[in-house]
């Protein structure tokens, strides 16, 4: 019985693997897999950058927005304040001019109006108190245009913050004058009304 020299069969077996198998990693069509999954995970990585940055874009377009919708209404609440001061002082220095002049008609009529007088001018202080804090008001107001929405550090907000407080300190002084005038004023002004009514009363049946 003949023996089986493999010695040459394994050689070429040997031989043909050093041949082919670089050939076919050359092709393509072989590839470690190691080599296959590198371009996927670039892929994934740069996908997943592209994401964050679309999504950075759509937050600064926003924030830049809103500043932009910010200024918009603080430009209309300068020019409104300013032209509606009236609901806040020019109402009340009105009021308090025309009982001024009615008080000195009354005391030439020889009417006793100290205490109107006095309270007018407790009045005409508060007044001029919510003057100078609505002058305070639409400082601070004007004063945020000094800095740049998103991006002054803080500084934006503790003027906005500020202007804020400062509207709030505006509506406590009106509130102040109004019930200043409607508990000390008007009770005078009605208790002279009534005296001069009744004084003229007295007068016309003196007449008759």
């Amino acid at each position: 019985m003949h023996k089986v020299n493999y010695k040459p069969i394994f050689m070429y077996l040997v031989l043909t693997s050093l041949i082919v198998l670089p050939a076919l990693a050359e092709t393509g069509q072989v590839l470690p897999k190691s080599t296959e999954e590198k371009p996927q995970k670039e892929e994934i990585d740069e996908i997943k950058a592209q994401r964050k940055e679309e999504k950075e874009q759509i937050r600064e377009q926003k924030a830049e927005e809103k500043c932009e919708n910010i200024t918009e209404r603080l430009e209309l609440k300068v020019e409104r304040y300013n032209t509606n001061r009236e609901m806040y002082v020019g109402k009340y220095e009105r009021l308090r001019l025309r009982i001024a002049a009615w008080a000195n008609r009354l005391e030439e009529d020889g009417y006793d109006v100290v205490d109107l007088e006095s309270a007018l001018a407790t009045l005409d202080t508060k007044i001029d108190a919510v003057s100078a804090l609505h002058e305070e008001f639409i400082t601070k107001l004007e004063n945020i245009k000094n800095y740049e929405c998103g991006n002054s550090d803080g500084a934006y907000t503790q003027a906005l913050t500020a202007s804020r407080e400062a509207l709030a300190a505006v509506r406590d002084g009106v509130t102040e004058v109004r019930k200043y005038y409607k508990e000390e004023v008007k009770p005078l002004v009605i208790s002279l009304r009534n005296q001069v009514a009744q004084d003229k009363e007295t007068d016309e049946a003196e007449t008759d």
